[in-house]
């Protein structure tokens, strides 16, 4: 019976530990990918682009600095023809 009480104990923790890493995983992904449509927002309203770069800081410093930016420049570059053609 402790055997099988175990078993359900370590199945229960190990769905927990997947689902919060998949949770933060896809909440850091959500993240980089709301500065796309940020973008738009700060052409249109440039008085929001001080708070948006404070907070989108992060990534823009990884698109920069890192790998990331040869993935991150095509998709920004997307949303920033968009929102010159709105």
């Amino acid at each position: 019976m402790a055997a099988t009480t175990d078993n359900l104990e370590k199945n229960h923790t190990n769905r927990m530990i997947s689902w919060t890493v998949a949770t933060v995983i896809t909440l850091l992904l959500l993240y980089v990918l709301s500065l796309g449509p940020m973008i738009v927002v700060c052409k249109k309203f440039p008085i929001a682009r001080e708070p948006v770069g404070i907070f989108y800081r992060p990534v823009i410093w990884l698109a920069n600095h890192t790998p990331l930016g040869i993935v991150a420049d095509p998709y920004f570059n997307f949303w920033a023809r968009l929102a010159n053609q709105i």
